[in-house]
C-alpha cells in the first residue's frame, strides 16, 4: 500500500543533506510542468514525480501550497493508471494516492489534462467516507512556525486528520524542515519528539506524559445529516367512553436527521420533525424528537448500527367529545424510550424502530413500530435521497377502546456525509 515509500528509502541520505532547495513558488512550477508528460503516459514522468516527492519533503524553503501537495499526489496515481495499471498492486497504488490527492485537495484536486479513466477512479474514491487518525504536533523546541498540508498551524498538541498521507513542515533556527507521514486509520502518529517516549524526558513534565499514554484516541467524529420534505397519509381509529372515530387525512411535513460517531463503534443520533398539530377533525402528525446513543461497525460496503434513547411525541389526547360523528382531537406531548436498527449497503439503508411511550399519569403507554427504507441518488459528499416510512402507534386496550395510528409517509431531499 506504501509502495511509494521505496524512492524515499533509496534517496534518504542525499535528501537529508539537500543538494537541491527551492522555493514553494519554483516547487510549484515543477509540479505544474510534470502534469502534460504524465497525461501522456511518459515513462520518464514517474521517475520525476518520485523526485519531486523527495524534494517536497526535505529541500522547500517555504510551505508548500495544498493545492500542490494534492496535485502531486494525483499526478503520481494518474501516471499508474495512464501507464496501465500492469497488477492489482499499481491499481491500489494509484487509488492509495488519488485518495491522499483527494484528502488534502478536496474535489478542487482534479486536473481534468488526465482524462475520464483517471477521472473515473477519482471520482470513485471521493466518494467514499475517509477514516482518520491523530497526529501528534508536540515539538521539544517549539518552533518559529508549524505547517499541515499548507495550512499554519496555530498550537501544538493531537489533531484528527484523514488516514493517508500529509505533509508537516516547521521552522526553526536552523531552517526549514518537513516531514511526509503516512498515517493508517485509527492511528496515532507523533511528530516533532515532544512525546518521545515513557522513559525519556517530556515536554511539559511526567504527568503530561503519563496522560499521553493512558488516553487512546478514536477517529475524527464522522457521520451524516439529512434534511427531508414529507407527505403521507394516516389512517386513525380512536375508540373511548364518549364515542369511536375511524377515518383517515393526508398530511405534510418536514424532517431532520443526523448521525455522529464520537469514538470508534459508538455514535449519536438525533432527529426532529415538524408536521400538522391536532385539529378538530384530525389528529398530530410527524411531531417528535428522538436522541440516542448507538454502537454498530462500519466498512467499505455495510454499516449496521443499534441506537437505545430517547425521544418525545406528540400524540392524540383521548377523544373528549362527539360532534356530528366528528372527534375533537386534543395534541400532548409524551416522553417516549426508543430502541432503533440501522443497516445500510452501499447507496441503500433500511432502518427499524420500536418506542413505547407514557401517555398519561394512570401509567397508560403507547407502543410504537416504524419502517424505514431509503435510497440515496448519488456518490457524492452531498447526494438526493428517496425514502419510504411507514409505522403503527397504538394505545392498548379493548377492542373498542384501543386507540391505532398507522401512517406511509414518502420523503425526500438530500444527505450530507462528512
Amino acid at each position: 500500500m506504501w509502495a511509494w515509500i521505496l524512492p524515499l528509502l533509496v534517496s534518504s541520505v542525499s535528501a537529508a543533506e539537500c543538494t537541491e532547495r527551492i522555493t514553494p513558488e519554483a516547487f510549484r512550477a515543477r509540479v505544474e510542468a510534470v502534469r502534460e508528460p504524465v497525461a501522456f503516459a511518459d515513462p520518464a514522468a514517474q521517475g520525476q514525480i518520485d523526485g519531486l516527492l523527495v524534494l517536497m519533503e526535505r529541500c522547500i524553503n517555504g510551505p508548500v501550497r495544498r493545492e500542490d501537495i494534492a496535485g502531486l499526489f494525483l499526478a503520481r496515481g494518474a501516471w499508474e493508471i495512464l501507464a496501465g495499471a500492469e497488477s492489482d498492486w499499481h491499481l491500489q497504488l494509484a487509488r492509495d494516492h488519488l485518495t491522499w490527492a483527494y484528502a488534502v485537495g478536496s474535489r478542487d484536486a482534479w486536473e481534468p489534462m488526465y482524462g475520464p479513466q483517471v477521472e473515473e477512479v477519482f471520482d470513485e474514491v471521493s466518494s467514499q467516507l475517509l477514516e482518520k487518525g491523530v497526529l501528534d504536533l508536540t515539538f521539544r523546541s517549539v518552533p518559529e512556525v508549524t505547517v499541515l498540508d499548507g495550512e499554519v498551524v496555530r498550537e501544538q498538541g493531537r489533531r484528527f486528520v484523514t488516514a493517508g498521507a500529509h505533509l508537516v513542515q516547521w521552522k526553526d533556527e536552523t531552517g526549514w524542515h518537513g516531514q511526509i507521514v503516512r498515517l493508517e486509520p485509527e492511528e496515532t502518529k507523533s511528530i516533532g519528539g515532544g512525546r518521545a517516549s515513557r522513559e525519556g524526558g517530556s515536554r511539559g513534565g511526567g504527568r503530561e506524559q503519563k496522560n499521553a499514554y493512558k488516553v487512546k484516541w478514536g477517529p475524527q467524529p464522522t457521520g451524516h445529516v439529512n434534511a427531508l420534505g414529507r407527505f403521507g397519509a394516516d389512517l386513525v381509529r380512536v375508540g373511548h367512553e364518549t364515542g369511536a372515530f375511524k377515518g383517515g387525512h393526508l398530511f405534510p411535513g418536514v424532517r431532520a436527521e443526523g448521525q455522529l460517531f464520537v469514538y470508534r463503534a459508538l455514535s449519536i443520533r438525533v432527529a426532529g420533525g415538524l408536521g400538522p398539530g391536532a385539529s378538530e377533525d384530525r389528529p398530530p402528525a410527524g411531531q417528535e424528537a428522538v436522541l440516542g446513543l448507538g454502537f454498530g461497525q462500519r466498512t467499505e460496503t455495510l454499516f449496521w448500527d443499534v441506537t437505545v434513547g430517547g425521544g418525545y411525541k406528540v400524540v392524540a389526547s383521548p377523544l373528549t367529545q362527539v360532534q356530528s360523528s366528528a372527534p375533537l382531537f386534543q395534541g400532548v406531548g409524551v416522553p417516549a424510550g426508543v430502541v432503533s436498527g440501522h443497516v445500510a449497503s452501499k447507496q441503500n439503508r433500511v432502518d427499524v424502530h420500536a418506542s413505547v411511550a407514557q401517555l398519561n399519569p394512570r401509567g397508560d403507554l403507547g407502543l410504537g413500530f416504524e419502517a424505514r427504507g431509503r435510497k440515496v441518488l448519488g456518490t457524492g459528499k452531498t447526494a438526493p435521497i428517496l425514502g419510504l416510512h411507514a409505522g403503527r402507534f397504538s394505545r392498548p386496550g379493548a377492542s373498542l377502546r384501543s386507540d391505532v395510528y398507522r401512517f406511509v409517509v414518502l420523503e425526500g431531499g438530500l444527505s450530507w456525509s462528512y
